[in-house]
């Protein structure tokens, strides 16, 4: 018989306590909705910036293939454009020394003063 009383007191206490548990979660029902959706999103997000990692590791490792490649073209049209272009250059550079002394040639011929 004491038993049986105690055991419903200990079972009113629990039910009281459960109650007060439940007023709280009643009271604070929005604040702990936000919460656990904060808690979703911060577990949810942690996936996607993993995965964004690599994908970012992907490009660059593609990017430097891409540049590497380009810098070989870039290197042999800047060879082809010293052979074409730089040597023919040179050559004007004497044309024009020439053309220097055949204006003072024909300068004197004139009998100018140089």
């Amino acid at each position: 018989m004491i038993a049986d009383l105690a055991l419903a007191l200990l079972a009113k206490l629990i039910w009281l306590g459960l109650m007060g548990i439940g007023q709280f979660i009643y009271d604070y029902q929005t604040l702990i909705a936000g919460i656990g959706a904060i808690g979703a999103a911060i577990i949810a997000v942690r996936p996607v910036y993993h995965q964004l990692d690599l994908m970012r590791t992907q490009s660059n490792a593609v990017l430097k293939d891409m540049l590497v490649q380009r810098q070989a073209e870039l290197e042999q049209a800047a060879t082809a454009v010293a052979k074409h272009v730089g040597g023919p250059l040179e050559d004007l550079g004497r044309e024009y020394r020439w053309y220097e002394e055949d204006e003072n040639s024909s300068a004197r011929d004139a009998g100018a003063p140089l």
